[in-house]
């Protein structure tokens, strides 16, 4: 009954009447255009992916481009990306404009600005995307690195500033959001980290932390902080299963963004419209997991706190540093 009234109040806030219409077509959908970073975060399986086609073809996004297009006005989001660096594809302005050439309303990607030069910031400023998030884990050099193993701070700073002034000067909609993975690692910097960026953005734009996920159980000793109720989340449903879809780069579609090999795949866009996918037995399966047992219903999903809305922080932390022990 508990697990019930949390999805009602999830349809709700997406101006549904009932949850059965999130049955209809997924509100937000991930497409991995690309499979691969530039990066290797120390909290990411990136070296453990594994694609059969790390760039998406042409015919494959075309594909579910004509899919989209039949159901533009049910999508609330729609993130021409998954994990990797969506920069490191060169078609990846060209596929943002056909995405708004088919109605698609809101469009987002998160990058780690290391490909963001003077003059790809143009063009990506050019293409139409509604917002971008710029994942910046630390506020100090050293911090940063340790983390985001093969970037440069300097330069990933250097590249998000610019962007912002191309944005301004442009008087562009664009909202930019700067992000921390919140962990043991840099916790000690996110005030600082708070502080820097909250002055060079907008009003519409956000600078926030996110904890640390575990991936799907595959983060070894991952432990959740404990200003995150443990019992109450395990209890809970995850939203995802009604409201989002993710398209890996070969066409697969696994239970969850989490879920980066499809371990638990639910379809394939090469062989299956995605509303075809969303409504059968095997989705159906894990929503009604779900309902009756919350995240505790199966390994992958125990202690998964993704979708959980206390992993967003937006103000300071210093004086609650104890409730954020991991």
């Amino acid at each position: 009954m508990e697990n019930q009234k949390r999805l009602q109040g999830l349809a709700q806030r997406h101006g549904l009447s009932a949850p059965s219409e999130f049955l209809r077509y997924p509100k937000f959908i991930q497409i991995e255009t690309v499979a691969t970073c530039n990066a290797r975060c120390v909290m990411c399986p990136v070296e453990e992916w594994e694609r059969s086609s790390l760039l998406m073809k042409d015919a494959l996004f075309d594909r579910i481009l004509a899919d989209l297009s039949q159901h533009a006005h049910e999508i609330e989001m729609v993130a021409p990306q998954l994990h990797g660096e969506p920069l490191i594809d060169k078609k990846f302005e060209r596929r943002v404009r056909q995405l708004k050439q088919v109605g698609i309303k809101d469009t987002k990607i998160s990058s780690n600005a290391s490909l963001l030069d003077a003059s790809r910031a143009e063009t990506v400023m050019e293409c139409g995307l509604d917002e971008i998030t710029f994942s910046i884990d630390g506020a100090t050099k050293s911090t940063f690195e340790a983390i985001r193993v093969r970037m440069n701070y300097e330069k990933c700073v250097e590249n998000i500033l610019h962007f912002i002034k191309v944005r301004d000067r442009r008087g562009s909609p664009m909202r930019i959001r700067v992000r921390m993975t919140v962990m043991e690692k840099n916790i000690g910097e996110y005030d600082e980290f708070l502080k820097f960026w909250s002055s060079h953005l907008r009003p519409q734009d956000t600078a926030y932390g996110k904890l640390v996920h575990n991936w799907g159980s595959w983060l070894a000793g991952y432990r959740l902080p404990k200003m995150q109720d443990r019992e109450e989340m395990n209890s809970s449903p995850c939203p995802s299963p009604w409201t989002s879809l993710v398209i890996l780069s070969d066409g697969r579609v696994p239970l969850c963004c989490s879920d980066f090999n499809a371990i638990e795949e639910v379809g394939n866009v090469n062989r299956t419209s995605i509303q075809e996918i969303w409504q059968s037995e095997v989705m159906t399966s894990y929503r009604n997991r779900h309902l009756a047992q919350g995240r505790k219903c199966m390994s992958m999903c125990i202690d998964c706190n993704v979708w959980d809305d206390s992993s967003k922080i937006t103000n300071r932390i210093e004086e609650r540093l104890p409730a954020f022990t991991f």
